[in-house]
């Protein structure tokens, strides 16, 4: 059912105009990519954008527990150095 549903919502980003794994590769390609492969943000929480972004990169992505927190946390611990 995921494959079917994944088929689905490439089809569907592809006609939108909205493929979103090929816009991440395009970026991704203008930088070094090194493993691991970490996806964070709200749409890692996503497992059909994972597989997408997996099979685009042809290596496994690794996501955290809370994707939509790694920034914030980032953000915490670079605040709590700069004082």
């Amino acid at each position: 059912m995921l494959n079917y549903l994944c088929e689905q919502e490439k089809l569907i980003r592809l006609n939108n105009g909205h493929y979103i794994s090929l816009r991440a590769m395009g970026m991704l390609k203008r930088v070094s990519v090194t493993e691991p492969i970490l996806f964070a943000g709200g749409v890692a929480r996503n497992l059909c954008m994972c597989r997408l972004l997996e099979d685009a990169l042809k290596k496994n992505v690794l996501v955290p527990e809370d994707p939509q927190m790694v920034g914030a946390l980032g953000a915490a611990l670079l605040a709590g150095k700069i004082r």
